[in-house]
């Protein structure tokens, strides 16, 4: 395989997780009440399912083809790329949980957070393994182990961060309760962003130096 071939094969992976994205945030923008515009003009919610597939897609394929070299570059752009769509599904399963019980804050919030949060550490897992850092070893039981602490004191922090919000903040400038809480979660995710992607990349993704980056 060539080298164009193979950036644009994972190209093509990056606009699949741009895909996925594309669900999830047509849910949360439809659970929050959010029209999706840009630039002053809006859009219909199915223009998503352009905008990131192609988007991420031509965007990895240009990273890849300027900064192939340079590890850490590659790796903070497939980290993005992953990240917001994990990112994407955290918050909108939370908010869907929280519209259909109808909890906004208190000890409820932080079960929820729970549930949502454990299905995006799920997935973080598989595309991080996947896609950010590319493992092409089977997965075992310590690498597994330590992404699962990474990820519970990620989710500690998140959780912690969301229920001070949720709790002890009152919705200011009109938003609703709904729109709150997203604000409140997207907050709490950027807290914890560092740790986990320093977490993932020093103690459960080590790349051995002759692997390949792209």
């Amino acid at each position: 395989m060539t080298k164009k071939s193979n950036m644009l094969k994972k190209s093509s992976l990056a606009g699949i997780i741009g895909l996925f994205t594309a669900v999830f945030l047509h849910l949360l923008l439809a659970v929050n009440e959010i029209s999706f515009s840009a630039f002053g003009v809006q859009f219909h919610p199915w223009m998503l399912y352009m905008v990131f597939p192609v988007g991420e897609m031509v965007g990895y394929f240009i990273v890849l083809h300027i900064f192939s070299h340079v590890r850490v570059l590659v790796e903070a752009s497939r980290f993005a790329i992953v990240g917001f769509f994990n990112f994407v599904l955290d918050v909108s399963l939370l908010s869907a949980l929280s519209q259909k019980f109808d909890i906004y804050s208190g000890a409820g919030i932080i079960l929820l957070n729970i549930i949502a949060g454990s299905v995006a550490v799920l997935n973080s897992y598989y595309w991080n393994r996947k896609f950010t850092f590319q493992k092409q070893t089977d997965a075992n039981v310590g690498e597994f182990g330590a992404f699962l602490f990474v990820s519970i004191v990620g989710l500690v922090i998140n959780t912690t961060v969301l229920f001070i919000l949720t709790t002890f903040v009152t919705p200011f400038a009109g938003i609703t309760e709904e729109q709150f809480l997203t604000l409140a979660k997207i907050i709490s995710i950027f807290i914890s962003l560092f740790w986990n992607f320093f977490g993932y990349k020093l103690f459960v993704f080590k790349k051995r130096t002759q692997e390949r980056v792209a």
